[in-house]
């Protein structure tokens, strides 16, 4: 008999999941607590079981597009509508990670990257029983100062602005 990753009747839910400001109600009420989480070593590995990583399909090290793998197509729907909710927040990162994705990859596959990310703070959060921290809208600008401060710079010059910076105190 195969055991199931997924089991509402012998998975107690842990508390965690529903302090996830973004995620709607249901995901935290109905799927999540009941993800056993200990079942996979790796959040890599509950993703591509859950159906959320990129497919990969390469011929003569040319990489082509190619659809994610079926999962468990409960995950997947609960999934789908909390990714669609977390992108219409304002101030997470999620919302600002959806944001950033839509410009160069489009909207359905920001939706799919949004869903991964969702997944993998879960797995996160199940594994080692810890709350959810947002990082904030800020978090890609914190990441690398330097190019936030020249990416708004070069709008400002486009818009036909020169200016001059001085640090702050």
């Amino acid at each position: 008999m195969r055991s199931s990753a997924v089991s509402p009747t012998k998975a107690g839910p842990p508390q965690q999941p529903d302090t996830v400001r973004p995620l709607p109600n249901h995901l935290t009420t109905h799927r999540a607590p009941y993800i056993r989480a200990h079942r996979f070593r790796t959040a890599g590995h509950l993703a591509s079981w859950a159906g959320t990583t990129p497919g990969h399909r390469e011929s003569a090290g040319r990489r082509k597009p190619a659809a994610t793998r079926h999962g468990n197509c409960w995950l997947a729907a609960t999934l789908g509508t909390t990714a669609l909710a977390a992108s219409r927040t304002k101030d997470t990162y999620l919302g600002t990670r959806y944001r950033r994705l839509i410009a160069r990859t489009g909207k359905k596959k920001a939706l799919v990257a949004l869903q991964h990310s969702i997944l993998i703070a879960v797995w996160h959060m199940l594994t080692h029983n810890v709350a959810y921290h947002d990082l904030g809208p800020a978090h890609f600008d914190q990441l690398n100062p330097e190019r936030a401060k020249h990416r708004a710079l070069a709008q400002l010059h486009r818009l036909g602005y020169h200016v001059a910076l001085t640090p702050a105190a």
